[in-house]
């Protein structure tokens, strides 16, 4: 049977990427064969709106399947992330494994369509700042 995968966002943030094996006839329903605890489907949120760090993001995820008897079943996850303006709260509430799954993925499908320089340029411009400018004083 099939399962449909449905994400849900407040206001100000949207889904816009969605990694994974599966199928989408449409830009909001997510369709899988099957889903078992090996699957894993990565949805990139981005946000257009100002965000306040009082509310936060809110997102909620429904999942409609067939159990191995043959009922249908609506799973409904909520997830509600912090917001902030400083760079060291994000750093703080953040989950790398999350993070490192996403740049992995990003990177096994754009391997699929591009070029290996490509890719690499893209990963290292996306994940990793090169901002940074070394000056060095020397003193006597």
């Amino acid at each position: 049977m099939l399962t449909i995968l449905c994400c849900i966002c407040n206001s100000g943030i949207r889904p816009v990427d969605f990694l994974g094996n599966f199928y989408m006839a449409n830009t909001t329903d997510v369709e899988l064969a099957i889903l078992d605890c090996d699957k894993t489907v990565t949805v990139e949120i981005k946000h257009d709106d100002k965000l306040t760090e009082a509310e936060g993001a809110c997102i909620q995820a429904a999942i409609l399947y067939t159990s191995v008897s043959g009922q249908r079943r609506l799973r409904i996850l909520n997830m509600s992330f912090n917001c902030c303006t400083q760079l060291a709260d994000l750093f703080k509430n953040c989950e790398l494994d999350t993070f490192v799954n996403y740049a992995a993925k990003t990177g096994k499908f754009q391997g699929l369509r591009l070029l290996t320089v490509t890719v690499n340029h893209n990963l290292l411009n996306n994940f990793c700042s090169t901002n940074y400018h070394l000056d060095l004083t020397l003193t006597e």
